[in-house]
């Protein structure tokens, strides 16, 4: 089949457009009862753990504020928030979603210790540890939601196991467009430190405008991101597939999350939040690294 060709917003030649597959487009909807749920589940969470300085962090502030929107909603029959409230809202709806993966787990002090160091909430546009360990852990969700034996690891940061043979993940939040290329050295050296090739996986949420879509843009929302996403790969394709060529790198994933308001019925916070994710497989790759990553790609569908 012949390559589709495309013009580069870099150099403005015509260029092979790189393989990709959407992974998913998955909406979240947010309940007054589930957020009254999922700040008991967190709260159990932190007090078994007994993770020091809790309140005095992004996250245990966002608990507090949280509390006081969903206290101010079940007790008021017309109630007015601000538009942060919404966002912190999905924030910790986030969080919540994804924090559950650690009970039980032997390291779950360790990693909700991270979760309070620097601001969480995804208005707050700034680097920190707290962002960067949130994005390997919903790596991690991601993976064991599509049934794919995964487990923390440094590093790289995640290790998957199917057919026997594990790979490596190597998880990079971008909180600017710039020094892209060292970040994905980084990640690479991470793969290989584990001991073979693997996957980069990128989160862009940072690159995103701050705040929330209306509705009646809600297709304008879903071009942002595309573009977005396919600027990204674009730009940084050539560097990908060297990697590639060299045999320490198989695939790219691109997440990126984007907030919404629509109208809901009663009960139902009137916004969403959206998680596209992408990924990228270079062309020509050696059979073995091409069957290990497409059936990466058939169990993440099959949870479709």
């Amino acid at each position: 089949m012949s390559p589709r060709w495309i013009k580069s917003s870099v150099s403005g030649l015509l260029i092979p457009a790189p393989p990709d597959e959407k992974l998913e487009q998955r909406k979240n909807i947010l309940s007054l009862d589930n957020l009254n749920e999922s700040l008991g589940a967190v709260r159990a969470l932190v007090s078994k753990y007994r993770i020091p300085n809790f309140a005095a962090s992004d996250l245990g502030q966002l608990v507090v504020d949280v509390e006081k929107v969903a206290n101010k909603i079940s007790s008021t029959v017309q109630c007015f928030l601000h538009i942060n409230d919404f966002m912190d809202c999905l924030s910790f709806a986030r969080i919540s979603n994804t924090v559950t993966i650690l009970d039980g787990h032997p390291q779950a002090a360790v990693f909700l210790k991270k979760l309070t160091d620097g601001p969480i909430r995804m208005r707050k546009r700034r680097a920190s540890c707290a962002k960067d360990t949130l994005w390997e852990l919903e790596m991690l969700k991601k993976l064991q939601d599509c049934n794919i034996p995964s487990r923390l690891q440094e590093p790289p940061d995640i290790v998957w196991t199917l057919n026997g043979q594990s790979s490596g993940i190597a998880c990079k939040k971008l909180y600017s467009t710039k020094h892209v290329q060292y970040v994905l050295s980084k990640g690479v050296s991470q793969i290989k430190q584990s001991g073979g090739y693997g996957i980069v996986a990128f989160n862009l949420d940072e690159l995103m405008p701050n705040g929330a879509f209306r509705a009646p843009r809600d297709r304008f929302r879903m071009l942002a991101v595309k573009q977005l996403t396919d600027q990204f790969i674009l730009r940084h394709a050539s560097r990908f597939s060297k990697y590639a060529r060299e045999g320490r790198l198989f695939g790219i994933v691109v997440s990126t999350t984007s907030i919404s308001f629509i109208n809901q019925p009663a009960g139902y916070l009137p916004s969403s939040m959206e998680n596209q994710w992408t990924i990228w497989i270079p062309a020509d790759l050696p059979n073995e690294q091409s069957e290990r990553i497409n059936l990466f790609r058939q169990y993440i569908e099959r949870k479709r």
